[in-house]
């Protein structure tokens, strides 16, 4: 049986556009915040270090946001699955197949508030890759991964045998 999931293009614009909003929201309440303590003169810095403060707030901001987009690499935002394989594209890279045998970690990733995130995988060359849990289908997948991720319990024997 294949299960396949993908996010839409309007989900992954709606990602972009909250993360955005996210650090211009920090950028410009930082900015007014200093802006409106300086001219309120609580405390008089010299003209030099009231620029350098208000251009810090926009900057760390759009700093924020390019770094915050560039580690969204690792999001996967379509797979398809079969019995043997998982093949998914993630939001920056081309198309990867893995087998089953490759992978050798599905844990959950909390969130905040509570309840789940999504799954992070991991896989035997060390890399890893993020299943959101809006993704369709993303927790039959994780299921599936985990079924055939994890090694057999070995048989029992001596003691254990016995005690069963």
């Amino acid at each position: 049986m294949t299960i396949s999931g993908s996010l839409t293009q309007r989900q992954l614009s709606m990602r972009r556009l909250r993360t955005a909003l996210a650090w211009l929201m920090f950028g410009a309440l930082g900015f007014l915040f200093f802006f409106h303590a300086v001219a309120r003169a609580r405390f008089s810095p010299d003209l030099l270090a009231q620029i350098a403060a208000l251009a810090s707030f926009p900057l760390i901001g759009a700093i924020g946001f390019a770094l915050t987009i560039r580690s969204d690499g690792w999001r996967i935002v379509e797979f398809t699955c079969d019995e043997r394989s998982l093949r998914f594209r993630k939001t920056r890279g081309a198309r990867e197949t893995r087998d089953f045998s490759e992978i050798t970690k599905v844990e959950e990733v909390p969130r905040r508030g509570g309840g789940r995130f999504g799954y992070a995988v991991g896989f035997r060359d060390g890399t890893e890759a993020f299943l959101p849990g809006l993704l369709p289908n993303a927790d039959i997948l994780a299921d599936r991964l985990r079924r055939h991720g994890q090694p057999a319990t070995p048989a029992p024997c001596g003691l254990g045998r016995i005690l069963r």
